[in-house]
């Protein structure tokens, strides 16, 4: 397969690898890729046996880590940015960077950068309403917004979102790659067991599916088990929901990526209780481990989960409805699961082949190349 002659000056944040890590190496096979890596002191040896088995098997592709010794506000974090995007910035290069870094890193990119030339990535077009930083983090994106031309989304809602607010923006949309975490060696579990994935934050609305599972244990006498793994900073005020300890599996700390597989495989539920969200990469995870997903309505949400054939939804924080559905598929789960997985399996062949998401990149790619000559 011929290589073109044009680089791609790839920028991506460690909280955002996931993304990129499977994409990167397909588009190589089309493009050079100058692949550059943002991390702090502390994150430098993550992913280092992933990255170093895609350096050593992908010749066209070049790594490279900035790593943050301070805090991202310090004014020392201003100097290095500056210094090292004065370094790895070419402008005959096409750049894909992430939106990140607050407050200097994408200012500093948009003096240094050819705009026409760059595509910024945007994972929540709109904040949502509880996440950190919630106020700084809406005036960062505004910025980036207004700043830049070109743009990637992954979810239909952000482009939508997007579009509104910027109708003479270039916006391309793709899904996510599947984040596989490696193959799973736990079995099913005997008990109906629901998932609750990640990190915990107020519009994740950990409370609603707590009173939910306690609320159906009530309702239909049948044991069950509800997994809650995540790092939370108050976990003490969920726990004093908690009126049914035997119903809850906790792991209330960081999860470990190798940890990843078997916590999906050796569940039969997904569950979402969000208020609000931008998209979701562990709704992609879950995905990936064939698993049925119970969700709040959201538009989010809507592009993969369809009740009834890839899962269950119902009203953002609603008791009540969230109740019902776990009575509902505790009472009918030999019926009903293997069809939800079978939609399941489907749906992975039908929108997250890595080949079609690459080509779809790649046709973006070469409509800003046209348009800069």
């Amino acid at each position: 397969m011929a290589i073109s002659n044009i680089t791609i000056t790839w920028i991506t944040p460690l909280s955002f690898l996931e993304t990129d890590i499977y994409i990167v190496p397909e588009i190589s096979k089309h493009h050079i890729i100058d692949w550059h890596i943002i991390c702090s002191h502390n994150e430098s040896n993550n992913y280092q046996k992933e990255l170093n088995e895609i350096k050593y098997s992908f010749i066209n592709i070049r790594i490279s880590l900035l790593v943050f010794k301070d805090a991202m506000y310090s004014i020392k974090t201003l100097f290095r940015i500056n210094s090292y995007l004065n370094s790895i910035l070419d402008k005959n290069n096409l750049l894909y960077v992430s939106l990140c870094c607050f407050p200097y890193f994408m200012p500093l990119l948009r003096l240094h950068c050819d705009v026409k030339k760059t595509i910024v990535v945007v994972h929540n077009v709109i904040t949502p309403k509880g996440a950190s930083s919630y106020f700084l983090t809406k005036i960062y994106t505004y910025y980036v917004l207004s700043r830049f031309q070109n743009f990637q989304t992954f979810s239909t809602s952000q482009y939508k979102a997007l579009l509104n607010k910027k109708p003479n923006k270039n916006i391309f949309c793709s899904s996510f790659a599947l984040k596989n975490y490696g193959i799973p060696t736990a079995s099913l579990s005997e008990s109906i067991t629901f998932l609750s994935f990640g990190r915990i934050r107020d519009y994740k609305r950990i409370d609603v599916l707590i009173c939910a599972a306690q609320k159906a244990f009530k309702a239909i006498n049948i044991p069950f088990k509800v997994k809650i793994a995540g790092s939370c900073k108050d976990w003490e005020k969920y726990q004093r929901l908690i009126e049914y300890p035997f119903l809850f599996d906790l792991t209330i700390r960081e999860i470990e990526n190798k940890e990843i597989p078997n916590l999906f495989y050796s569940s039969h539920y997904f569950v979402m209780p969000y208020q609000d969200i931008a998209q979701s990469g562990s709704m992609i995870v879950s995905i990936n481990y064939g698993k049925p997903i119970i969700a709040s309505n959201l538009e989010s949400f809507r592009d993969y989960v369809k009740s009834d054939e890839t899962g269950f939804l119902f009203q953002p924080a609603d008791v009540d409805e969230l109740s019902s559905i776990i009575c509902y598929v505790i009472l009918n789960h030999t019926l009903i699961y293997p069809y939800l997985c079978r939609n399941i399996e489907q749906l992975k062949i039908d929108y997250f082949s890595t080949e079609k998401i690459a080509n779809n990149y790649i046709a973006f790619f070469n409509t800003l190349l046209a348009e800069k000559k």
